[in-house]
């Protein structure tokens, strides 16, 4: 069984490129943050957990979201039940383990790709060691959206 979700994050970034912003998109990694970036917006993930630690309108100087350190906050979240089914199944990054961050480049922008294996149900113990679920957020040199696609796979009979 294979899920595949494709969401955008708008964000309305001023058009209007700073003297001193990137010329194009780069994704990097240091000191646990994990940042993809071009002249309109950058937004940073945990290099630890994946999970989305801050957007930031690099044209207008303005930071849109921030989420303080050791706050919880998941990327994604995976119920195996209705949202109103009280205990159901649940997961989230946080439950999974993070075995792989690629940074990737193109002259068209760069990206950032995200592996977890193995998925663990934290409420209810259920481990599923084949599943995986992918992440890509994507950002073009001249883009005030970021895109990110999630794949799942490995949920073979829940």
């Amino acid at each position: 069984m294979k899920f595949l979700w494709m969401v955008c994050l708008c964000l309305g970034a001023s058009m209007a490129c700073p003297s001193l912003a990137l010329a194009q998109a780069v994704a990097t990694s240091e000191a646990g943050v994990v940042r993809l970036a071009n002249p309109h917006i950058a937004v940073q993930l945990d290099a630890r957990t994946g999970t989305l630690r801050s957007v930031l309108d690099v044209a207008g100087a303005q930071e849109l979201m921030s989420v303080p350190t050791g706050s919880y906050q998941a990327l994604w979240g995976l119920s195996l039940g209705h949202h109103a089914t009280p205990n159901a199944p649940y997961a989230d990054n946080n439950a999974a383990t993070l075995s792989e961050v690629k940074l990737l480049h193109s002259e068209q922008g760069a990206a950032v790709h995200l592996l977890w294996q193995g998925l663990r149900f934290f409420n209810s113990g259920l481990m599923l060691e084949n599943a995986t679920i992918a992440v890509q957020a994507t950002l073009g040199n001249d883009d005030t959206v970021v895109r990110w696609r999630i794949a799942i796979d490995g949920l073979d009979g829940v």
